[in-house]
């Protein structure tokens, strides 16, 4: 009896002591970075990474190279 009674106690302890590795405010910013990083993976996929390109291409070579060696566009 004694036994069940200090292995109860000892449960309670171990969930109401929060100095653990791993705290709920931790595990919430976790999800919170992964629901954000998820975001943003989703809208490059969407095609703004391929406009994205397209224009930082067009400003490289078109614009500045070109630009520089008298090339005309």
């Amino acid at each position: 009896m004694k036994n069940k009674e200090l292995e109860k106690s000892e449960k309670r302890n171990f969930w109401k002591d929060e100095t653990g590795d791993i705290g709920v405010k931790q595990i919430a910013i976790t999800v919170a970075v992964i629901v954000v990083v998820a975001f943003i993976v989703t809208t490059l996929k969407n095609g703004l990474l391929e406009k994205w390109i397209e224009e930082v291409w067009k400003f490289l070579f078109e614009d500045l190279i070109k630009g520089k060696m008298g090339g005309t566009s």
